[in-house]
């Protein structure tokens, strides 16, 4: 049996020095381009393959270094107000994923507002570049932003949810899609025929409409008749759910905002369930009896560091050809605020990734 190829074999037919290799394998910006075609074309000959095991050691030697050097990754935000994102809990479960996950891989994680008052792009070019900033995730955008024109030809970035919209860069998020879909499954299951989204439509527009998406994929499945046109709107009061809920008498309602769109419907006298079925698209520890859609924040935030540091890693900035998507699906809860399943029945889930 022939002994495998080594990091020094790379080494001796490239020419180079086998601590050369290991830059090279990681696109360190150190390595001239031809010597690491050199060494590409080494690997190639020999068959080289790196040993997983050595690489994820030589990944925690690394973190267990970055802590005496604290390298920082940055948390970008966008609101006017600097520390509104805090309000919001989504944001700050995404924060707490980010920071305990960076932390554990030897990481500080510093929180900027990239929307702070009389800082341009140039100045926060300035700014990451003078404190070595190269990794950052984008997670909390008060509204759409169109444009983030950084100086991204030295910067790894990763999106939670798929915010600002340009640069396209790679991005993790919850499967909102799926997520609409399976309360929908759950809720055409029990037997309701009229089925209505509820949705400020700010929110829905920072995910890049994939609650509406999967709100009408849904709907083309059932007869024209059953089918309730969203209350997806900018216009989110009282009154305007009001006048929407009596002109269409949906039967079950999927709602992302669940405590106030039942406030509404308890000041209207409809009663849950007796009156119409509640899924809320975002169960959390304060649902309570409520069925519905949980999402994990705490691991997107995770999931985006993780990311984050495989770019960092293989020396990935800039904006990719082709963007990577990493979507979490979320888990559906049983609650007393719909019909129970009926006997027998299928998974209203199945086949939705």
């Amino acid at each position: 049996m022939k002994n495998p190829v080594t990091i020094r074999d790379v080494a001796k037919t490239a020419g180079v020095h086998f601590t050369t290799v290991s830059l090279a394998l990681r696109n360190d910006p150190r390595i001239t381009p031809a010597t690491a075609a050199k060494v590409r074309a080494a690997v190639e000959k020999l068959g080289y393959r790196p040993n997983p095991m050595v690489a994820a050691l030589m990944t925690t030697m690394r973190a267990g270094r970055r802590k005496d050097r604290a390298l920082t990754l940055a948390f970008c935000t966008h609101w006017e107000k600097g520390e509104g994102w805090r309000k919001m809990r989504t944001h700050q479960l995404f924060f707490e994923g980010v920071q305990t996950r960076g932390e554990a891989m030897g990481y500080r994680v510093e929180h900027f507002n990239l929307a702070e008052p009389g800082f341009t792009p140039a100045r926060w070019d300035r700014i990451f570049d003078t404190r070595g900033i190269r990794g950052l995730i984008l997670a909390s955008f008060q509204s759409v932003v169109f444009d983030l024109p950084l100086d991204w030809s030295r910067l790894c970035a990763v999106r939670i949810d798929p915010n600002p919209r340009n640069p396209h860069l790679d991005t993790v998020c919850t499967n909102q899609s799926q997520v609409v879909r399976v309360g929908f499954r759950h809720a055409n299951a029990r037997g309701y025929k009229r089925i209505g989204l509820v949705v400020n439509r700010l929110w829905d527009e920072r995910l890049g409409d994939a609650l509406l998406a999967g709100y009408l994929t849904e709907q083309a499945s059932v007869p024209a008749r059953r089918r309730v046109p969203a209350f997806w709107t900018h216009d989110w009061n009282r009154e305007a759910f009001g006048r929407w809920f009596e002109q269409t008498r949906p039967d079950a309602l999927l709602a992302l905002g669940d405590t106030t769109v039942m406030d509404w419907l308890a000041d209207m006298g409809v009663r849950i369930p007796e009156d119409v079925g509640f899924v809320t698209l975002d169960h959390n520890e304060k649902s309570g009896a409520v069925a519905g859609m949980r999402k994990n924040h705490t691991l997107l935030g995770a999931s985006a560091v993780d990311m984050l540091l495989g770019k960092l890693n293989h020396n990935e900035p800039g904006v990719p050809e082709f963007p990577r998507l990493l979507l979490l699906a979320g888990r559906w809860v049983e609650g007393g605020s719909l019909r129970p399943l009926p006997e027998g029945a299928a998974d209203p889930a199945a086949f939705i990734g």
